[in-house]
């Protein structure tokens, strides 16, 4: 099965593991929904702007953290490579310029990735591949069946091995629109950037997670959960440019507490019903991981002098990133 890259909310990082890369999207001609939404969907907008007023950190992309004398970085990233992700601020350079790790959710190499399966083929297997009574032929209709399948095909992914993957496998694998091509080396996505930059200068790269433990978060839904997943996977199939231009117009923004209300609302495409992703698999894709990447990062910040790189859905929100470093005692400053 040919690898691509599934990544369009910020901190989909899951997907560039799975399949290989960023996006290059300069074909992708979607429009930005919002102005759409709050024409069409008054009450829904409304809902969205009342749960951004209430979420903390809800504007920027890279904060000062400091405590004991010791300052150390934040920065939200898009895992794509579309300008808007990659042209980096004075800003950001000066962090990076200031830094002496690089810290990201997961500093394994395409080498590293590529020997997964060798090293340990009955892991990738139980991580990616779902039981036969979990697999999509027996969680959706005939006719959903199938879409998914002409779906798969059309992203040139078909093939038993990608129909046989887990739902949330699949969700991710096929998030981006066709328009998303695989990238060249030209067309690094934000992270691998500054990764390269850091590198360039003799920083340290760590990572916050594994390859597995970042796929195996997203255990444990239901079956209901999992066939909800796949429908509005194949619901959202036909705005998908949209959906990714009004993801690129929202972080360019720098509102990022926008960003995630729109993906988690009840309402996120017009005229498209039951195109809302389960929250169980938010909290399990974003949430959850925050907890772990808080751990994990937190010594590392305490040294200071750290760059720390995720995507930009973890920063915002109670239970966000920001939230808990400031939880942990850190003073916390927007730069932009």
């Amino acid at each position: 099965m040919k690898r691509r890259s599934a990544a369009r909310l910020a901190g989909l990082s899951v997907a560039a593991a799975l399949w290989g890369g960023p996006a290059a999207l300069a074909a992708c001609q979607g429009r930005d929904l919002f102005p759409i939404l709050k024409t069409l969907s008054p009450l829904a907008f409304a809902r969205m702007a009342a749960v951004v007023e209430a979420t903390p950190f809800a504007e920027g992309r890279l904060f000062r953290l400091t405590a004991g004398g010791k300052t150390s970085y934040v920065f939200g990233s898009l895992h794509l490579s579309d300008p808007r992700a990659t042209d980096f601020s004075p800003a950001l350079r000066e962090a990076l310029a200031k830094s002496d790790t690089i810290v990201v959710e997961m500093a394994e190499s395409a080498e590293d990735l590529d020997n997964v399966g060798k090293d340990d083929p009955a892991r990738l297997r139980a991580t990616l591949v779902a039981d036969k009574d979990r697999r999509a032929e027996r969680l959706l209709a005939r006719e959903e069946f199938g879409r998914l399948e002409a779906l798969l095909r059309h992203r040139r992914v078909g093939g038993a091995p990608a129909i046989e993957l887990k739902a949330t496998a699949l969700a991710l694998l096929l998030d981006l629109p066709p328009c998303a091509a695989e990238a060249s080396d030209r067309q690094r996505y934000a992270d691998a950037l500054l990764v390269e930059a850091g590198q360039r200068k003799g920083a340290a790269v760590v990572g916050l997670e594994t390859f597995f433990e970042q796929i195996e978060s997203l255990d444990g839904l239901t079956r209901a959960e999992e066939r909800d997943l796949l429908t509005a996977t194949l619901k959202q199939r036909d705005q998908a440019e949209d959906a990714l231009e009004t993801t690129l117009a929202r972080y360019a923004e720098k509102n990022l507490g926008w960003l995630l209300a729109w993906t988690r609302s009840a309402e996120p495409l017009p005229f498209v019903a039951g195109a809302q992703i389960p929250p169980v698999f938010f909290d399990r894709l974003i949430t959850r991981r925050n907890y772990r990447m808080r751990d994990r990062a937190l010594p590392i910040a305490a040294r200071g002098g750290a760059l720390v790189v995720v995507g930009a859905a973890h920063l915002p929100g109670a239970e966000g990133l920001l939230s808990l470093f400031r939880q942990a005692g850190y003073e916390i400053e927007r730069i932009e």
